[in-house]
């Protein structure tokens, strides 16, 4: 097999009339990848005065923990479901 398993969307040469076409869309996803980037790390530090703040038991801290894997387990379980039809075999 040649195919790395990589996601391949075109080939991008400096004489393609697409060339110009593409900056602005990069400058445009770096800007906003940027700014969700500035806003994570805003709510990481928000979040984390709160739970140095309120969380500060050991019980608590064992109680955010099980609380924050329900959520992650039950929210992939779900999209897994959610998603479960929409595969098609790959025709050989």
């Amino acid at each position: 097999m040649s195919d790395s398993g990589a996601l391949k969307f075109s080939s991008v040469n400096a004489d393609s009339e697409n060339a110009m076409l593409a900056l602005p869309a990069a400058i445009v996803l770096g800007v906003v990848t940027g700014l969700l980037g500035a806003l994570f790390i805003h709510c990481s530090i928000t979040m984390g005065m709160y739970r140095k703040k309120f969380i500060n038991t050991p019980i608590k801290k064992v109680i955010e923990a099980l609380i924050l894997a329900f959520v992650t387990s039950s929210t992939f379980y779900a999209v897994v479901v959610w998603r479960r039809n929409v595969c098609n075999p790959i025709p050989l």
